[in-house]
């Protein structure tokens, strides 16, 4: 066995994303692998292990494994760079828990490369209609096409299986199969009642204060429960962030907000030139 630590997203020691990468000679125990991630103390661990021509990998954080993680992909692809079983300008597939994912070398260097992550594709819908409202009113229309995405929401109970409420239209075969033999699977619209049904129980449920709508923390209250909003109660179960994911999203959030303030003066000056055509007729 062998494992090297990888500073992802840099150029310099200690400067970029932390990951460890564990070179396996045969597979382990699960139990095994969350021993080693933990005594690593990285913010995630993978793990490799060649089989035939691909590698399977897999990612422990010190308390779990995740089901995908970005710099620990990056760091396993430079980690075969520098045990030289990779070269330069030379591509490889990860088999992962999340599907296959590519990755490649650059060519004439070994420390720099690039993956191919997956992404969580967008969904056909029906506009909300205060969206549609809104547009109307400024003299916009009705928008042309929209589209949404597999967010969803889950119940965790104490004991027994969580429920999962999301639209099952946004679930491949494949998805759903991993989902359902973790959680219950419920559409979005069963989410009400079965809050409503704690609240009557008189169960004392925790909200988390960054995505729960005030909505549903009443419903919970007014069927006489117990809402308790704070931190997401799974928050410390999550891999720890280091100063460069931190800062990485600041820069991205700072993106959204200059996006967002250009989409919002383009509106402006269309609602204003459409006022003064209004004001000239």
């Amino acid at each position: 066995m062998r494992a090297v630590l990888i500073e992802a997203f840099s150029e310099r020691p200690c400067a970029g994303n932390g990951a460890a990468v564990v070179l396996l000679e045969s597979s382990q125990a699960d139990d095994w692998l969350q021993a080693v991630a933990g005594s690593l103390r990285q913010s995630e661990t993978a793990f490799l292990l060649r089989q035939d021509d691909t590698w399977l990998l897999r990612w422990f954080t010190p308390s779990c494994e995740v089901p995908l993680c970005g710099h620990a992909t990056l760091a396993a692809l430079l980690a075969l760079a520098h045990w030289r079983l990779l070269g330069a300008g030379e591509a490889v597939r990860f088999l992962t828990r999340s599907g296959p994912l590519d990755a490649r070398l650059e060519g004439g260097a070994t420390r720099r490369g690039s993956i191919d992550l997956p992404s969580g594709g967008l969904i056909p819908a029906e506009a909300p209609q205060d969206l549609v409202a809104l547009l109307q009113r400024r003299g916009l229309g009705a928008p042309q096409r929209f589209w949404t995405s597999a967010l969803g929401y889950a119940v965790v109970p104490r004991d027994g299986r969580p429920e999962i409420f999301i639209d099952g239209r946004k679930l491949s075969n494949a998805v759903r199969s991993e989902l359902a033999a973790m959680a219950e699977i419920a559409e979005p619209a069963a989410l009400d009642g079965a809050l409503s049904a704690l609240g009557r129980a008189g169960k004392r449920v925790r909200f988390d204060q960054a995505t729960a709508a005030q909505r549903l923390v009443s419903l919970v209250e007014t069927a006489g429960g117990t809402a308790d909003v704070g931190v997401d109660p799974v928050a410390l179960m999550k891999a720890a962030k280091n100063a460069t994911e931190i800062e990485g999203t600041r820069a991205a959030h700072r993106r959204d907000a200059v996006a967002m303030a250009h989409f919002l003066a383009w509106l402006a000056r269309e609602d204003h030139d459409r006022l003064e055509a209004e004001a000239g007729a």
